[in-house]
């Protein structure tokens, strides 16, 4: 059969430019477990990576992931983390060295028959809660009287920069606990989170920006400058252990 876009087309891969062998059942088993995208596109990036080059792993940068899938560094992390919990790919540290942090070891697991794919729940990315079918599944469904509650936490609050009406950043408004609290659980350190949050104020201040919610405003830098590389993240390098894994397993079936 002719190709009826090749006369259309400026590029022509040949066989011998570079090809990547898989093997069929691992092939058909990628497809049938129905990956995000994003999450697809880091393993066939780690197989071309690793596979390709004859190796089982390699040290890999979430930059030439990045570059090489076109997602955010913040939304491959996340994929990294859900691929691990499938134990589709396996994540470890490696000897070699990127902007202060070790980079991770990537390797995909052949071993498909110990993919763990049916007791993932889909989440949904902007509001949190479990995707079924085409509905979407809240965890929480808040009361009038949760609500309530919750009001009245938050303006004991103001502390954390959190007031009944907007307001411009107040000029005694300095780091607290819970703001270090939330930027280590974002893995940066105790300095990165002070330096953060001094730049933080220096430009809400610059731009005369009024927000109810300081704190909700701070976490939300916290994340930007993960994602857009104002910061550097030490990486995870922890792996999963199958007994560690059998022993989460346990504890969900018998309590």
């Amino acid at each position: 059969m002719k190709n009826p876009w090749k006369r259309l087309s400026k590029i022509n891969p040949q066989r011998e430019d570079g090809t990547r062998q898989i093997n069929s059942a691992v092939l058909n088993s990628l497809v049938k477990a129905k990956l995000p995208t994003a999450e697809m596109g880091i393993i066939l990036t780690i197989i071309s990576k690793t596979w390709g080059f004859n190796k089982k792993e390699d040290a890999i940068s979430i930059s030439q992931i990045s570059e090489a899938t076109g997602f955010t560094s913040r939304a491959i992390q996340k994929a990294n983390k859900a691929l691990v919990k499938k134990r589709i790919l396996i994540v470890g540290c490696s000897k070699r060295v990127y902007r202060g942090s070790p980079l991770n070891l990537y390797m995909f697991n052949k071993h498909y028959d110990t993919w763990k794919i049916q007791d993932t729940k889909r989440v949904n990315s902007s509001t949190g809660g479990e995707l079924s079918g085409n509905k979407r599944v809240n965890s929480s469904t808040p009361t009038i009287e949760t609500i309530t509650i919750e009001k009245k936490e938050i303006y004991k609050e103001s502390h954390l920069g959190i007031f009944k009406k907007k307001v411009l950043i107040p000029d005694n408004y300095s780091i607290q606990p819970n703001h270090i609290k939330y930027a280590l659980t974002k893995k940066l350190s105790e300095d990165q989170a002070k330096d953060q949050f001094e730049a933080f104020k220096a430009h809400h201040q610059a731009k005369g920006t009024k927000y109810q919610n300081w704190y909700a405003a701070y976490q939300t830098w916290i994340r930007n400058s993960i994602a857009f590389g104002r910061v550097t993240i030490k990486e995870e390098c922890r792996i999963e252990t199958p007994e560690e894994s059998n022993e989460e397993v346990n504890r969900k079936l018998y309590g």
